[in-house]
């Protein structure tokens, strides 16, 4: 059985979703690489999520599954995944559908990670913090492959452009006006649920603030974060800012892409926050019903959370909610302006000073 496993010849891992989750087992694809530098490592995830994985150099093929299939379309998939014999699965997502590809599917050695489900309910619950000093969910992911040697160390989650994608961003820059290598404040207003959004006037005031100085201010963001975008860039306009919204326009690689040329991003506890996280941009994120001990926290040394310490309601939720379950929101509209500006800007007079030495 361990000259099995010391022979891995081919890989899978499973993280069907979101944005953040996907971004947080990169660590885990680059131990992989360096543990069986010879295999070949297949990754599968939903379709709209293909670019956060499609250009990491651990990653030989990326697997691909629409929602909109349903199970057929799942049942589908686990018949493709079949045909390539894997030696090992890992699974670092452990729902309904990534159990039934990781059991059902055929492979010498299957293994998932300790999720402490039940431990983030009793502390969301019942205020029960059985998650002291917890690992963050980039770690617990490690646990499922304990018994292979793989380990952490000390890697930090990537994403990788591709040069085209990079180039493409520039010329939008340039052709709108702003400098095509970036500098620019990124404002990320959106996240999946309301509750997870700081306040629209919170970012107008913030990327007033820090645009004083000529930086112009860029917003990104999917779909349904037009509206707020659209509503942050009027407000900044009208202020005197020079401000560009890309919301809605750019896929993930392309967002990201503006993500890398800034200068600050302000984000909230989103899917573009662990992008930011992960190109290693100076970050601000804002966290509110959310904390730390869920897991979920930028991990870079450029990043700073703000938030709102000792609500009792704090976390009311595990990923965001429509509606705060106390009616005043206080987690979000406690945090100003200020405080977001200032840690920002110690964020970017740190990156300066670095940026100086070398």
């Amino acid at each position: 059985m361990k000259k099995r496993r010391d022979n891995i010849s081919s890989i899978l891992v499973i993280r069907l979703s979101s944005i953040g989750d996907i971004i947080i087992t990169t660590p885990v694809l680059s131990a992989l690489r360096q543990k069986f530098p010879d295999a070949a490592i297949d990754f599968v995830v939903k379709k709209e999520f293909r670019e956060l994985v499609a250009d990491h150099p651990a990653v030989n093929h990326v697997w691909t599954f629409d929602k909109d299939s349903g199970f057929n379309g799942l049942k589908s998939l686990r018949k493709e995944l079949d045909k390539q014999s894997y030696d090992l699965i890992v699974d670092l997502h452990r729902n309904l559908r990534s159990t039934y590809l990781r059991v059902c599917t055929k492979a010498f050695c299957k293994r998932g990670y300790r999720k402490r489900t039940l431990a983030r309910l009793m502390l969301k619950k019942f205020r029960v913090n059985l998650l002291k000093n917890a690992p963050a969910v980039c770690d617990r992911y490690f646990t499922a492959l304990e018994d292979f040697g793989v380990e952490r160390e000390d890697r930090k989650p990537e994403f990788f452009i591709s040069p085209e994608t990079c180039k493409r961003v520039s010329e939008l820059l340039k052709e709108k006006g702003l400098d095509p290598d970036g500098g620019h404040v990124c404002l990320a207003p959106g996240a999946r649920y309301p509750t997870k959004q700081w306040f629209a006037e919170g970012y107008i005031e913030a990327g007033a603030s820090l645009s004083k100085n000529g930086k112009a201010v860029v917003l990104v963001g999917d779909g349904p974060d037009e509206k707020v975008c659209s509503f942050i860039e009027e407000k900044l306009k009208e202020k005197g800012a020079k401000c560009l919204d890309l919301a809605g326009r750019l896929g993930i690689a392309e967002s990201a892409a503006v993500v890398k040329k800034a200068s600050v991003v302000i984000s909230n506890d989103s899917g573009l926050m662990h992008i930011a996280d992960a190109l290693d941009r100076p970050l601000v994120a804002a966290f509110g019903p959310t904390t730390r001990e869920l897991g979920f926290y930028p991990q870079g040394d450029k990043a700073r959370v703000v938030e709102v310490q000792g609500l009792a309601c704090r976390p009311c939720t595990l990923h965001g909610d429509r509606e705060c379950p106390e009616g005043h929101h206080n987690c979000m509209r406690m945090i100003g302006p200020d405080q977001v500006v200032g840690e920002a800007e110690k964020m970017m007079e740190k990156e300066k000073e670095l940026l100086t030495s070398t």
